[in-house]
């Protein structure tokens, strides 16, 4: 393999702490992550980067994705002696051909992976994409259906593909077929919550590095907007008027700011039914992840907890997979 190539990729799932985790990695001083966080090379290589769908989603792409190999190579040509040295796309957990070209670059390639509850992470999903303006439905089955109507349509814009990044046991082994299970390191969004350290010290000890390197896990990235609005502009002017009111009669009329926030804003939770919803499609799929890991999953099938309990066993290469499944 060549110097300038990584040894190890972060490949997801998209919302599940991968910002986060680019972060504690750069921290070790035996670690090398690419400048930039995702070039996107091994889900693009080639392609023109021309896409139907969202102007602001397109330019986005565009602008952040790298796709002829002398240009990547480039992203590590600053690596010093580093022993892991890496870079975090997280869209390379679903893409078709991601693996594939993977395995032609890097055959000895490492892969890091954090899976989050996918009903969760599709709707955080579907609300990071609402409000930096890659997504224009403010509503979310719509926004989904829309998706699933179009997705068919040649060169749409990958990131609206909501649903299908969440099928972790299908994508997981499409990478099976062509790297071997031991090159896995696979960790839970409830395991990085719950035990950021513990899952770093296993990530280091799976990279051949120093576990007992000091990182500070403190710092939380890409936390998600308390209120995001459905309509900005009505937003802006919302707040204006309420700069107007100030001080009178009608600047107590919270009934009437509750029924506005409740028309117009996004809920902060996904509610009981659409997470039903989103269930009947995952439901086989998750069975399939539960037998891959050897883990218990079904507090994601409670509507209530929608949350399993955090693992704090040692990760090692080779004990992550029960047996190798095709979904």
């Amino acid at each position: 393999m060549p110097v300038n190539l990584p040894n190890f990729l972060v490949i997801g799932a998209p919302k599940a702490g991968t910002t986060s985790l680019y972060n504690y990695l750069k921290q070790h001083p035996q670690v090398y992550m690419s400048p930039a966080k995702e070039p996107k090379f091994f889900a693009f290589e080639g392609s023109s980067l021309s896409f139907n769908g969202s102007d602001k989603a397109s330019f986005q792409i565009r602008n952040s994705t790298i796709v002829d190999i002398e240009s990547y190579e480039k992203l590590f040509s600053g690596v010093t002696g580093e022993i892991a040295i890496g870079e975090a796309s997280p869209i390379y957990l679903h893409h078709s051909r991601a693996a594939e070209r993977i395995h032609h670059y890097i055959p000895d390639c490492k892969f890091v992976a954090i899976l989050r509850n996918p009903m969760e992470r599709l709707y955080s999903d579907w609300k990071h994409n609402f409000h930096y303006g890659y997504e224009t439905i403010g509503r979310f089955r719509p926004a989904v259906d829309a998706w699933q109507k179009k997705r068919e349509k040649q060169n749409f814009i990958p990131y609206l593909n909501y649903v299908e990044k969440g099928y972790y046991a299908k994508h997981i082994s499409r990478y099976l077929e062509n790297f071997q299970h031991d090159r896995f390191a696979l960790f839970l969004f409830e395991d990085l919550q719950a035990y950021p350290g513990h899952v770093m010290r296993s990530i280091f000890e799976f990279l051949g590095v120093d576990n007992e390197a000091v990182i500070d896990t403190n710092e939380k990235h890409m936390v998600a907007a308390n209120t995001l609005w459905r309509f900005p502009r009505l937003q802006t002017r919302l707040s204006r008027i309420n700069k107007t009111l100030q001080g009178s009669k009608l600047a107590g009329a919270t009934q009437c700011e509750s029924w506005i926030r409740k028309t117009f804003c996004v809920p902060p939770q996904l509610n009981d039914q659409d997470y039903r919803w989103l269930l009947r499609r995952y439901q086989n799929d998750i069975r399939g992840l539960e037998q891959m890991l050897s883990r218990d999953l079904s507090g994601w099938f409670d509507e209530n907890r929608r949350k399993v309990e955090p693992c704090k066993r040692s990760m090692h290469p080779g004990i992550l997979f029960k047996r190798q499944l095709v979904i």
